[in-house]
């Protein structure tokens, strides 16, 4: 009789168990949670400094121009207007030149699916004029808002596919797809 108390004794309870099963849960979801709310939060940094750079380049380049104005659409970042469940739109035009900017979060919160290093945006780039349009061609480059070190923060990146050339979206960028449009 002692010897089936003691072992009945020595058993786990198995509410306890469960109990610490479901606090460790608890915790493992405040985490995701935390984790998708910094994604989410870095989401809309990238999302505003892809607008940044577009309209830097077009506030640059207009104060150059003498009979020209290159328009931006959105003029503005406005981040209540940033969605991650459709894509997001960024247009440059100039005189029948057409840039346009398409951006939107991979189905996964972190990615390395179409780039070699993690992102956790994705897009493209098309920019187009009415002879490219004519001939049924359209300038493409894929887009990501990658981190290219563990340390390093994200930047938005692009790849072009034709010819396998990477580095970063900026001015330099811009000016030379613009070039190759004019």
């Amino acid at each position: 009789m002692f010897g089936l108390v003691a072992r009945w004794r020595r058993r786990p309870d198995r509410v306890a168990q469960l109990a610490h099963r479901l606090d460790l849960l608890a915790e493992r979801d405040a985490k995701v949670a935390a984790e998708t709310e910094q994604v989410a939060a870095a989401r809309r940094q990238g999302a505003m400094a892809l607008h940044s750079v577009c309209a830097e380049f077009t506030r640059r380049l207009n104060a150059e121009m003498t009979r020209a104005e290159m328009m931006l659409v959105p003029t503005g970042f406005d981040p209540g207007n940033y969605r991650e469940d459709v894509p997001n739109l960024i247009q440059m035009s100039l005189r029948g030149r057409i840039v346009q900017v398409q951006y939107e979060a991979p189905p996964q919160t972190l990615s390395s699916e179409n780039f070699r290093h993690p992102y956790i945006l994705q897009g493209s780039v098309h920019g187009f004029n009415q002879s490219l349009l004519d001939r049924d061609l359209i300038e493409e480059q894929s887009l990501f808002y990658a981190r290219t070190g563990k340390k390093d923060g994200f930047k938005w990146h692009y790849f072009e596919p034709r010819t396998y050339r990477t580095g970063l979206v900026d001015e330099a960028y811009f000016t030379g797809l613009l070039n190759r449009l004019a």
